[in-house]
């Protein structure tokens, strides 16, 4: 296996919080991984909520047009990476834009504000998270961190990410991977 398959098999898996993992924005957190290379890694968290609702965000940006059952949808925390901007993930659209960035056959990612304004109106893509800012790891990093045990990697799952509450996506991830997050020893993780 070459070094760049190692990379790629990260892109699209699932990572997920051991439990002694701490810190403000990785606790008990599963992050989406939405780009993995020599360069580094890119994911968002997908189990975060942020005080912000999607109806505050697109007031924020000017946008009234907005439909009540989008209005309260919560807005993640996608990491501590570029806070004030917005993210997407969704299942892959038929005529993706410029700003849309394949992940796997279930997600892409996209910072497009038409996208935005879309999902706020209704006429977007019904399976859809919104965050903001995203998790970032430079060259080797990530791989350094799993092999520490601070995350436990797995396959992700739409399920997981578009149709789970927020509060029970770290123990749904872990399941999907075959895993009782409860069973695993609570100081593995540390930093």
């Amino acid at each position: 296996m070459t070094q760049a398959q190692d990379f790629n098999q990260l892109t699209g898996q699932f990572l997920i919080a051991m439990p002694g993992l701490a810190g403000p924005y990785f606790t008990r957190s599963v992050v989406l991984v939405c780009s993995h290379s020599e360069e580094g890694s890119l994911g968002l968290v997908i189990n975060h909520p942020s005080d912000t609702t999607l109806g505050e965000l697109l007031q924020q940006l000017d946008q009234h047009d907005i439909d009540p059952q989008r209005a309260e949808e919560p807005v993640m925390t996608g990491g501590p990476v570029q806070e004030d901007n917005g993210f997407i993930l969704h299942p892959p659209l038929e005529t993706p834009g410029e700003a849309t960035l394949p992940i796997n056959a279930h997600f892409q990612m996209t910072s497009s504000l038409d996208l935005l304004y879309r999902i706020g109106r209704g006429d977007g893509p019904a399976a859809h998270l919104v965050a903001l800012g995203f998790a970032g790891w430079g060259p080797g990093q990530l791989e350094e961190e799993v092999k520490n045990n601070f995350w436990l990697t797995g396959p992700s799952d739409p399920e997981v990410v578009f149709h789970t509450p927020c509060g029970k996506r770290w123990e749904a991830a872990a399941r999907r991977a075959g895993v009782d997050i409860h069973s695993i020893y609570p100081n593995s993780g540390h930093a």
